[in-house]
């Protein structure tokens, strides 16, 4: 699964749609739609966002660029 994927599984998990995700990351919306289709990468201060508000983790650079993903959904 690519981090698109499972950002957006990880969204709807919790009832949200890509505007209350922005806004919780302090991203734009264009910058989550653009992210769930696998469009761009995100930046590290992008990462960190999200992953503080989807409990995601992603691997270092050296490895696979997708992400490693935490069992609880909080």
């Amino acid at each position: 699964m690519n981090y698109g994927t499972e950002i957006k599984s990880r969204r709807l998990a919790r009832g949200w749609t890509q505007s209350e995700l922005a806004q919780r990351c302090e991203l734009t919306l264009l910058t989550i739609q653009r992210l769930e289709k696998g469009e761009v990468t995100p930046s590290l201060l992008t990462q960190s966002k999200l992953q503080e508000v989807l409990n995601m983790r992603w691997q270092s650079e050296d490895q696979d660029p997708a992400f490693t993903i935490n069992q609880s959904l909080n």
